[in-house]
């Protein structure tokens, strides 16, 4: 519809805006031929075991307009068009994230997109926590640089965090990663805007040498427990998976002593104690 290619053509001009804000060369952007808006019967035929709001990949970004009707059903129809918007914007930052790919027979395997990992031997992913932070991060941070066009379009104001965090689906996550950047910052002595805008251009260029700083911050195994941390909304059903997720969380928020950190990493170190 016309309204999508507007919010395409919106994601193009704010993401490029950011993108030259980190000094960084700007694409020909996203077109309407590589973004699909898909009801529920063609989002279970292209994604059948994952109710998720959005996904990008080698065919571009899918929006599961389905699930954001649920989860914003008690909202108004401009929320829902600015979640929609948001999903959107989401989606396409994961999408221009720098890619590692494989061929392995007729199929092309992502093994790495932005800072997520695959394990293509097996079925597990690292550092997806971090990953979405980063470009919720990303996200949060356009939606807000460009609040007063976003008020003008859908006229809700994003000015306060209270107002739009509402929009983000990891702000949780956000908040965990908060801690990380201002620990390394401490430990490179710089201001925690310059991790932030360091980390967020990694997304898309595929420097990883940036996570040997959370390491030389936190000491040894510090990644290795970093990539284990799923995502912080996600539900888990197995009480000793949930216990560890806590204490890897735990290990990495600023009211984390040294000396536990150094109990829970024994602990981790052993599963659960």
């Amino acid at each position: 519809s016309h309204r999508e290619v507007v919010y395409i053509d919106d994601v193009n001009l704010f993401l490029g805006e950011e993108l030259r804000r980190l000094g960084l060369e700007v694409s020909d952007g996203i077109t309407q031929y590589q973004v699909h808006f898909l009801n529920k019967d063609a989002w279970e035929m292209k994604f059948p075991e994952d109710s998720a709001q959005g996904h990008d990949g080698i065919g571009g970004v899918f929006i599961n307009d389905s699930d954001i009707e649920s989860e914003v059903g008690e909202f108004t129809d401009i929320d829902r068009e600015l979640k929609r918007f948001t999903v959107l914007l989401h989606e396409s930052i994961h999408f221009f994230g720098h890619g590692n790919y494989i061929n392995i027979g007729d199929v092309t395997h992502t093994y790495r997109h932005g800072y997520g990992a695959k394990n293509l031997s097996g079925n597990g992913y690292h550092l997806g926590m971090f990953n979405e932070a980063i470009v919720d991060t990303i996200t949060g941070k356009i939606l807000s640089d460009h609040a007063k066009q976003i008020r003008e379009q859908f006229g809700v104001s994003l000015e306060t965090m209270e107002e739009l965090k509402k929009y983000l689906n990891y702000f949780s996550s956000i908040a965990l990663v908060s801690n990380i950047v201002v620990r390394v910052a401490e430990s490179e002595g710089v201001d925690p805007d310059v991790i932030w805008d360091e980390m967020m251009k990694n997304h898309f260029t595929g420097r990883m040498m940036f996570l040997r700083k959370i390491e030389k911050a936190y000491g040894k195994g510090a990644l290795r427990r970093l990539a284990m941390i799923k995502n912080i909304n996600q539900k888990i059903e197995d009480p000793l998976e949930l216990e560890r997720q806590k204490k890897l969380q735990k290990y990495f928020i600023s009211e984390t002593t040294d000396e536990e950190r150094v109990v829970l990493a024994d602990q981790l170190s052993r599963k659960i104690n």
